[in-house]
């Protein structure tokens, strides 16, 4: 913004006079500090977090400025590579971010720029990528399983094996093609053969007969998560 000041001639001439009479003076030039005016945009989630069912279905994650900003900024950031952009108003400190929350899929959101009108200082801050991953929900009676095959287009089928303490299979207890299921710890498993195993193991097999990958996340029911991955299909 321009400001406008009415200055007196007389006043301007006077102040020519003396400065013209005056030593040069030799000390260097007072620059006013912007570090108390640096603005830095950061997400309010890092790393991998694993993310729950919700009842809206969708997850949010919120970029966040250090302070409100004077003008409108705007924030640039990718979903899974996909370029998107979110605008921060005057005042405002978030935007918030909003992905679909899908059982078993995997987001990276990453921010890439911030700006501001007329200049502002803005700089990325410290937590500019973060990985969502949705995983079933905890229950207390059971752990839950969701499988995942890296090739999106491939069809897979699984058996849930139960083995002994010598490593010795003892029958299918479950088998599908569903990437998702439960096994209980209160009752008998579904369709099981009467047996009680010392461990269990889950074999995939590959329709397509190619080996793209898997990953197998299993939530325990204190909301603990174990990853299981690999490409050692069947």
């Amino acid at each position: 913004m321009k400001n406008f000041f009415k200055i007196n001639l007389a006043l301007l001439f006077v102040s020519f006079i003396t400065l013209t009479s005056c030593s040069i003076d030799d000390d260097d030039a007072v620059v006013a500090s912007t570090t108390e005016n640096t603005i830095s945009a950061s997400l309010n989630r890092s790393g991998e977090v694993y993310v729950f069912p919700s009842d809206s279905g969708e997850i949010s994650v919120g970029i966040e400025l250090s302070m409100a900003s004077t003008t409108l900024s705007s924030a640039s950031y990718t979903v899974n590579g996909v370029e998107h952009t979110v605008q921060i108003s005057q005042g405002e400190t978030v935007a918030n971010i909003v992905v679909p929350n899908v059982l078993g899929s995997s987001t990276t959101i990453q921010l890439t720029d911030v700006k501001g009108l007329y200049n502002e200082n803005l700089i990325l801050g410290s937590n500019t990528e973060v990985t969502l991953i949705s995983v079933p929900a905890a229950s207390s009676n059971s752990i839950s399983v969701v499988q995942v095959l890296n090739d999106p287009d491939g069809s897979f089928y699984f058996t849930f094996g139960a083995f002994d303490e010598d490593g010795g299979w003892l029958g299918d207890a479950y088998g599908g093609a569903n990437p998702s299921f439960s096994i209980p710890l209160t009752s008998a498993l579904f369709n099981s053969v009467d047996f009680a195993p010392n461990y269990f193991a889950i074999d995939i097999y590959s329709f397509a007969l190619t080996d793209p990958g898997y990953t197998i996340y299993i939530v325990f029911p204190d909301s603990t998560v174990e990853v299981f991955s690999g490409n050692d299909f069947f």
